[in-house]
This record gives structure tokens, sequence and C-alpha cells, in this order.
């Protein structure tokens, strides 16, 4: 019987049948998934950039308002489209991995009734956390601006100070605070693959006595994550170094063509986005058993053994 801690928590991913296997094809996936939605908002926002660019080089104060905002509409627009579209992929992605943690199936991409409620949820876990982000703004900002002004106003110079001792802790405690809704709601993508419906509120029990270890393991899996990446960026831009020291007076001079036609720059831009994509997915993909491991260990679940067996039939 499976058992909720820190260690089988950050190790669940190696508990599952073939891991290794499962874990290429779906770093595959992800940089294909991906690499075609920020295609796809490369097309819709990069027009609207170099018009921006343009304009700024053109005239740097940007004088006509008018001008400005008709490049920013489709740019704003275009971000607008993105949104659902990357919590699209996003639910893929995630319902591939849930159904190798909660019914131990092979790896499989298509948009389904899985994708479907993880979109519901991923929407509602968006809307909750940007509105508990929107609710403590009003309460500390707003208040800590009026007696910043105030203050102000009537000529005391350290209003602003005084402001700022109560919006720092109070900011982190906002901060806390999310992330603690958060890790308690995390199990509600893993439950709703288990049990093929909608399971949001649900989630908040079946993280409950497991906060600290839930929170812990995805920190270290960030951390490794970070430093990981670091190391990775930090090999290869040795790799970039060489075109850049080999073209420096081109470069001064205005002349890119020697750097960009340079093919040890382009090998290490290259290797640096697959390492960087490969490292997202294990990330994705490691830490995703974490909250699953809690959803899989629910003992309201695994008490009952009709629900078990209809989950990996």
């Amino acid at each position: 019987m499976e058992t909720f801690s820190f260690g089988n928590a950050i190790t669940h991913f190696t508990r599952v049948p073939n891991p290794i296997g499962f874990f290429w094809k779906f770093a595959i996936a992800y940089v294909l998934v991906y690499g075609v939605v920020i295609a796809i908002g490369a097309m819709l926002i990069a027009p609207a950039y170099i018009r921006l660019f343009q304009l700024a080089a053109e005239n740097p104060e940007m004088s006509d308002p008018a001008e400005v905002w008709s490049i920013m509409t489709p740019i704003f627009g275009g971000y607008a489209l993105m949104t659902p579209l990357f919590l699209l992929a996003w639910s893929i992605l995630e319902a591939s991995i849930q159904r190798k943690y909660m019914r131990h199936e092979g790896f499989s991409l298509r948009l389904g009734g899985d994708e479907l409620r993880l979109f519901v949820v991923g929407l509602l876990f968006g809307l909750l956390l940007f509105g508990l982000y929107l609710v403590f703004s009003l309460v500390i900002f707003v208040p800590t601006m009026l007696f910043a002004a105030a203050a102000a106003g009537g000529g005391n110079s350290s209003g602003g100070a005084v402001a700022m001792l109560f919006v720092v802790p109070l900011f982190l405690i906002m901060i806390c605070f999310i992330l603690f809704v958060m890790v308690r709601l995390s199990p509600a993508f893993a439950l709703t693959v288990r049990d093929r419906k909608i399971r949001f509120p649900s989630a908040w029990s079946v993280s409950k006595g497991h906060f600290w270890q839930i929170f812990g393991a995805i920190l270290v899996i960030g951390i490794a994550s970070g430093i990981a990446s670091q190391v990775v960026q930090s090999v290869l831009m040795f790799g970039m170094m060489g075109p850049f020291i080999s073209n420096v007076e081109a470069i001064e001079g205005g002349d890119f063509s020697g750097l960009l036609a340079s093919p040890s720059l382009w090998i290490s831009v290259g290797l640096m986005l697959i390492f960087s994509f490969a490292i997202s997915a294990a990330t994705h993909f490691v830490g995703a058993g974490v909250p699953a491991l809690a959803a899989r260990t629910d003992p309201a679940w695994m008490g009952e053994g009709s629900r078990i067996d209809s989950t990996f039939s």
C-alpha cells in the first residue's frame, strides 16, 4: 500500500511503470506542443512589436497616442487569445501525466474529457488566485496609499516610510497565504483525472495534513530545476562567447552578419533551447507526481475497492 511522505512524494515518478520511456515521449511532446503555441503567439503578436520598435526608432517620444494605441491593441488582443491557448496546451500535457500517475496508462496526447475537465479546473485555479491577489491588493495597498498620500499632504515626509512598514509584512502575508492555497488545492488536477469529473474544492481535504510535505517536495524539485537550468546555461554561454569575441569589432560597428553566420552560435542556442525545454518538461513531470501521490493515498478513495478497480480498468 502506498503511503504519503516527503521522500515518497519526491520519488513518486520513479514508481510508475517505465518512467524513463514515458518521460522521453512526454519531453518531445512538450517541445512540440508548446512550440506550436509559441509559434502561433509569434504570428499574432510579433508584427505589432515590430511596428512598435519601428515607431520608437522614428519617434522616440511616442508623441502620437492614437498611433501607439493602434499598435498596443493587437498586442493586448494577442495575449488575450494566447492565455486560453496556453492553458489548453498545459491541460493536454497535464492530462497525459496524470493518466500515468493515476491510472498507470502509457503515454498519449489527445483532446477529450480529461483535458477539458483539467482546462476548467485550471481556469478555476487561475481565477481563484487572481481573485485572492485582487482582494489582498485592495485591502492592503489602497488604504496604505491613501494613508501615505494623506501624510504627505499634511507635510509629514515620513508618511511613505511608515506606510512601507505596513505594506512589506502584509505583502509577505499575502504571498504566504496564496502559496498555502495553491499547495492545499494542488491535488485537484490528479483528483479530476482519477475520478473522471471536476474535483476542485475536495482537493482541500485530500491535502489535509500534508501541506509541509507537498510544499517541501515541490520546493526541492523547483530548486533542483533552477540549479540545473543555471548550470546548463552557464556551460552553453561559453560556447556563445567565441562568436561574439571573434566578431567584436564588426559588432561594435553595427555589423552582425559575421555573428549570425557563426555555426557555433546557433548550435549553442539550439542546445540551450533543447536542454531548457527538457528541464522544464522534467520539472513538470516530477512535480506533478507530488500532489498525485496525495490523491492516490487519499484514505477515502483507497478504502473503496470498487473505485480503485474502475480507475485501473
